[in-house]
């Protein structure tokens, strides 16, 4: 493979896992801001796939 089309295969790659990150980090807080303000509300994650959000919210109740 020539040294080009590496270089934008792999540029390609941490620019999608960067924006990947991004988007996980601002969600994360949203949700854990709704959350903090609405502390009896349902949340339900359509479309979720393997999301592991749940896991990471902690909205001090138990389950």
């Amino acid at each position: 493979m020539s040294e080009r089309i590496k270089s934008t295969i792999i540029g390609s790659a941490e620019t999608m896992l960067q924006s990947f990150y991004a988007r996980t980090v601002v969600l994360d807080e949203l949700v854990k801001n709704f959350i903090e303000k609405n502390p009896d509300c349902t949340v339900v994650n359509i479309a979720c796939g393997l999301d592991t959000r749940f896991y990471r919210m902690d909205n001090r109740r138990k389950w």
